[in-house]
């Protein structure tokens, strides 16, 4: 096993003769970590075994929408207008043109990763590259080398670019209509649904993550969590907050927990906790109370930007005041702000599943 940086003079060379030879090389993409292969039948199944799948299911990287269009069938506006998420952090689903080896279930996978070296090199190599996340199936992604040598023992090449802590792809598919997401992940749906001009719908196999953040974590957020859980019971969705100056494992604040006692729903069990780049990083949406929290969000992630919304008037914004240290009837006058939004925010999600 050979390591290399991504700016190494050899890497090209080496990466262009590993493939070439019909070995694996593990890189980092726009997202996670990947395993990458040349993308006939013999390679696929020796990505296959390194993951630890039954089937071929994996990603296609194209060096650009030209040269994907040459293997996928565009034939609507919503699909000719997906072209413009790329280069992106999604796998678009596309029924095939033709026969070939990495056609799984009747669609292809096709990525064009927003990262220039790993363009240029696939402009280079000339041909089309089989991609899957470097992770074990069912597994969670692995972020660093140590993770990644211990692992895939039997890679030929790892190109180090340190840790990455991305979600992988967003895969989206546009063989059906209207679109689903199949797996929900970098890139958000907040990005997706302005350029396709239409709403999409989330496969139910899907989780949907929401973040909503405060300050402390021990008042709006807890209660907006109940409330919002309350609503959205049954349904593939996990909602959980954090505050932006929040200390770690304190419970809700007395008055919150009464006020939600009152409409039937238990916060007492409620632990505070810090806002943090990893909590961004794995929400689908996030809701805040007041802009400096959103400013504190985009501090810790630029990219979270489309998918942060301020509560109060979902998806318009306005802000939620602050009820610490008022009386009974402050956190309900509090709630009471904050629940129109939360009702439109359960709504929008029901209508996508």
């Amino acid at each position: 096993m050979e390591i290399l940086g991504v700016k190494h003079q050899k890497l090209f060379p080496t990466l262009k003769h590993v493939l070439e030879r019909g070995g694996v090389a593990v890189i980092p993409t726009d997202t996670v970590y990947g395993l990458l292969s040349r993308a006939d039948l013999a390679s696929l199944n020796k990505l296959a075994k390194l993951k630890g799948k039954k089937d071929l299911k994996f990603a296609v990287f194209f060096d650009s929408t030209k040269t994907l269009s040459k293997y996928a069938r565009l034939t609507s506006k919503t699909q000719k207008r997906s072209l413009d998420l790329l280069p992106g952090r999604l796998t678009l689903l596309f029924h095939p043109r033709g026969s070939y080896d990495f056609v799984y279930g009747g669609k292809i996978g096709a990525r064009v990763p927003k990262l220039d070296w790993l363009l240029q090199f696939l402009r280079e190599f000339g041909e089309p590259l089989a991609a899957t996340s470097a992770n074990l199936h069912d597994e969670p992604v692995l972020r660093n080398l140590k993770e990644l040598k211990r692992t895939f023992t039997g890679v030929d090449l790892i190109v180090n670019a340190g840790e990455l802590d991305n979600r992988p792809s967003t895969v989206l598919d546009l063989t059906t209509y209207p679109p689903v997401i199949r797996r929900l992940g970098s890139a958000s749906i907040y990005e997706i649904e302005p350029v396709l001009k239409r709403k999409v719908k989330i496969d139910p196999n899907s989780y949907f993550s929401i973040l909503i953040v405060c300050t402390g974590n021990s008042c709006r957020s807890p209660m907006a969590v109940g409330y919002l859980k309350e609503k959205l019971k049954g349904m593939p969705v996990f909602v959980y907050s954090a505050g932006t100056i929040a200390d770690l494992g304190l419970p809700a604040a007395e008055n919150a927990i009464t006020v939600m006692r009152e409409m039937g729903i238990d916060i007492s069990h409620h632990q505070s906790q810090p806002l943090s780049r990893e909590l961004i990083i794995r929400s689908d949406l996030i809701l805040v109370m007041q802009p400096h929290h959103r400013e504190r969000v985009l501090e810790l992630d630029p990219d979270a930007g489309p998918r942060t919304f301020l509560l109060r008037d979902f998806p318009k914004g306005g802000g939620i005041f602050d009820p610490i240290g008022g009386t009974v009837e402050v956190y309900r006058r509090c709630l009471q702000l904050m629940i129109p939004g939360l009702d439109r925010v359960a709504e929008e999600i029901r209508r996508r599943y």
